[in-house]
């Protein structure tokens, strides 16, 4: 007789020359019914575990020694049972019963039967599918329902993975409703120019003249602003001042020194609340000097939203003006632009803040005093600042002041919306591993206990035989993870 191989639990039957087998074509069906008027009603089918017989012919004669290999063979919990007369499939068995021996001179015959509890042949291939569009089409080929192993493979932070079949059913692991960031506000610098040096005017995006002033200011005087501008520095102090004021037949002349906010760190160019601070020369050598200075902040159509402006316009005394307008609305201070001024002199500042449709004005320095003026118009509540210009300029036939200087502009953009990064369920490489033939769920190969162990469809997400669609959902906000199925056919 011809030497026949079966396997147990890993372990290759060597010895065993030749078997057969007994067993029903199928495992049985059991059906509960009750009596209705005509017939019967069919309440639940079952279907009963299947019986194998194995026979097997041994050649050793010595029957303890026999005993002792046959049950060696088939001792254990439940496994799998591979017939090579059935080399595509395995069973999952248990020996059920009493061994039986039949000796006889140089060989003996042994019978073992073994318990399918779930009465199927399983494929011992695995066919593997992966996903078009974030949905699985499976081709089940086998005779019965099968529990596919689920897999997803995350590219990055993800709160969420679930399959839908095309039965309605639901796994799902994480939560649908977890973001990836927790949504805060935070200030900016968009403008942080403390020292006005010539290396880094082109880097900060500074231009001369580039911004105009139209109309008359004061309704009588026109801004020229065709000079030029030098750079220099004064105990510490750099700042950039007008070389030559150009020219000009009426009103002033002098240039134009401005550039835009630079974008927040969302890419945003534009602010609604911002503290921006000024450092303004603006000093007299002696009563003869005159000029205007102004400090504009506009929107991205070009137009005054507010402004500072500190100007002398007498040659006879030394007596000069500061002016808050918002939007047509003004108010104006007198002071004294000498080298001891409170307001103008070398190293003062004074700043600008806006919160929604408020405006604060502090001037004479932020720690050092001065005097506060605030303006509320709900006209300006969403207007954004996108550019911060300067005029630096002399009545066109007055003698320039000594001082007239920008040293440092700084404009600090508030409330940015960000999004700060949290801790996922998933991140970066993890595989999600869910076994729907055990509920079992893994992540990188270790069990989690309370994931997705509530609230699944864990018995009914199978595969019947034919085409199957499984739908993959992750998080709304998250890459696509990559999805396998792993699916071993099941046979009746």
């Amino acid at each position: 007789m011809s030497r026949l191989r079966l396997m147990f639990n890993e372990t290759e039957s060597a010895d065993i020359e030749t078997y057969r087998t007994q067993r029903l074509a199928m495992a049985n069906s059991t059906n509960s019914s009750r009596n209705v008027s005509q017939g019967v009603k069919l309440l639940k089918r079952e279907k009963d575990p299947l019986y194998i017989k194995i026979i097997m012919r041994l050649k050793r004669s010595e029957p303890f020694s026999q005993r002792k290999r046959i049950a060696a063979f088939f001792d254990g919990d439940i496994g799998r049972l591979w017939f090579e007369k059935e080399p595509n499939v395995y069973y999952e068995a248990i020996q059920d019963g009493e061994m039986s021996f039949d000796f006889h001179d140089g060989y003996s015959i042994a019978e073992v039967t073994m318990l399918i509890p779930d009465g199927l042949a399983h494929s011992i291939q695995s066919d593997i599918y992966t996903t078009q569009s974030d949905t699985f089409t499976v081709n089940n080929k086998g005779t019965y329902k099968s529990y596919p192993i689920l897999e997803a493979t995350m590219p990055g932070d993800n709160g969420v993975v679930a399959f839908i079949n095309n039965r309605g059913k639901i796994l799902q692991f994480g939560n649908p409703d977890e973001a990836d960031g927790v949504g805060y506000t935070e200030s900016d610098r968009v403008i942080w120019d403390t020292v006005m040096i010539a290396s880094a005017e082109a880097s900060r995006g500074w231009k001369t003249n580039e911004y105009q002033f139209e109309g008359l200011w004061n309704g009588t005087e026109k801004l020229n602003a065709n000079g030029t501008r030098k750079f220099g520095s004064d105990g510490g102090y750099g700042f950039v001042t007008p070389d030559s004021y150009g020219t000009g037949t009426q009103g002033f002349k002098g240039i134009t020194y401005g550039r835009k906010v630079s974008p927040d760190s969302q890419g945003h160019v534009g602010a609604k609340d911002f503290e921006s601070r000024h450092g303004v020369w603006f000093e007299t050598g002696n009563i003869r000097q005159t000029g205007i200075y102004i400090v504009e902040l506009r929107d991205a159509s070009g137009k005054a939203i507010c402004s500072v402006v500190f100007y002398k316009l007498s040659s006879s005394n030394n007596n000069a003006k500061i002016r808050i307008n918002v939007k047509g609305n003004w108010k104006e201070w007198s002071f004294q632009p000498t080298a001891w001024n409170f307001y103008t002199k070398k190293g003062r500042e004074f700043s600008i803040v806006k919160e929604g449709n408020l405006l604060r004005f502090h001037v004479g320095g932020v720690a050092n005093g001065g005097f506060i003026h605030s303006i509320r118009l709900d006209e300006l509540k969403d207007v954004e600042v996108t550019d911060v210009v300067y005029y630096m300029g002399v009545p066109v036939n007055g003698t320039p002041l000594s001082h007239m200087k920008l040293t440092h502009s700084t404009f600090r953009k508030d409330k940015v919306e960000k999004v700060r990064d949290v801790k996922n369920l998933f991140g970066e490489a993890d595989v999600l591993r869910a076994d729907c033939s055990t509920g079992i769920v893994t992540l990188n190969g270790i069990e989690q206990k309370g994931l997705g162990s509530l609230g699944n469809d864990w018995e009914e997400f199978f595969l019947e035989p034919g085409i199957n669609q499984i739908e993959c959902i992750y998080s709304s906000w998250a890459q696509a993870p990559s999805f396998k199925l792993y699916n071993q056919e099941a046979y009746l």
